[in-house]
């Protein structure tokens, strides 16, 4: 990299940029990996993939019985097998993203000369593409649950719900089902329970600061932050979802930062690329809830 000649009115001086340029590509991707995005529903995701092109999830549904009277055995049915039933899913629809940030040796200088280092146009660089990519992977993930209700998540009933006390108990009552084995919210028709623990409730936030936390929590016999640490606020108005966190998913396959110096603009572009799947499975139990935005109701 040439050496760059810079005139401020006064003094001239020379600096060549590219030990900088270096500083901030290594800094910035040891960060990249570190910093959480700012996607509210991140927990959604299952991890990265490494290889592979389909996503399998396999669910095997419960045994059935049959009679049994030991003066009538006559171990018939000892070695006979009893395979169980298994349904199984499969995706392989991914989503490719990339995002792109420009610094230039220009404003490198201007951090330097202002007491700032390397590390500040480093941590730059990284809020730029971690804010860009939380903010599209929050967009992708509602729409998931929108979809969603075309597909694999089920109306809880048929009810359109103000934010009032009948909304906690269709929440309570909701979320009390799931953890009991039926079909109920399984659009594949298998029985299974879900428990409490995998249980994550999405709301818009105009109904959560209408509705009275406190009441919902007494309900669960819970803390306030205990219940609060189960809920996601939304600013897409009109459903709660009550979904299984098996229920919906983001893997990563690919999750890059790259950069090239472009020697005639005197400036270094840094690129990260993303390579993500998104979706509902419905192998698990998944419901929602109409509601009206605006004020609590009586």
């Amino acid at each position: 990299m040439a050496t760059v000649n810079y005139d401020n009115g006064s003094d001239k001086w020379s600096a060549d940029y590219s030990t900088n340029f270096a500083l901030i590509e290594k800094i910035a991707k040891s960060t990249l990996y570190q910093v959480q995005s700012s996607n509210p529903l991140r927990w959604m995701s299952k991890g990265q993939i490494a290889n592979g092109v389909a996503i399998e999830d396999a669910l095997v549904e419960l045994a059935d019985s049959y009679d049994w009277k030991s003066e009538e055995q006559d171990g018939s049915k000892t070695n006979a097998p009893s395979y169980p039933s298994i349904k199984v899913t499969y995706n392989s629809i991914w989503n490719g993203k990339q995002f792109k940030t420009t610094v230039s040796e220009d404003q490198i200088r201007k951090v330097l000369l202002n007491g700032g280092s390397e590390s500040d146009v480093a941590q730059k660089i990284v809020s730029n593409l971690t804010e860009s990519e939380g903010y599209e992977g929050y967009l992708a993930c509602k729409g998931v649950l929108e979809n969603g209700r075309d597909v694999n998540i089920l109306p809880v009933d048929d009810n359109t719900y103000g934010a009032n006390a009948e909304l906690l108990k269709a929440i309570k009552n909701t979320t009390d089902k799931m953890q009991f084995v039926n079909t109920d919210f399984v659009s594949c028709g298998s029985k299974q329970r879900t428990p409490f623990e995998r249980i994550h409730i999405v709301m818009p936030y105009e109904i959560y600061n209408a509705i009275n936390i406190d009441v919902l929590a007494s309900l669960y016999n819970l803390d306030k932050a205990e219940l609060i640490g189960k809920i996601t606020l939304i600013d897409e108005p009109g459903y709660i979802y009550i979904v299984d966190e098996f229920g919906v998913f983001t893997y990563t396959r690919l999750y890059k930062m790259t950069s090239k110096y472009v020697e005639d603009g005197l400036y270094e572009n840094y690129w990260l690329t993303m390579d993500r799947m998104f979706g509902t499975n419905n192998l698990f139990k998944m419901a929602y809830l109409k509601v009206e935005s605006g004020n609590a109701t009586n």
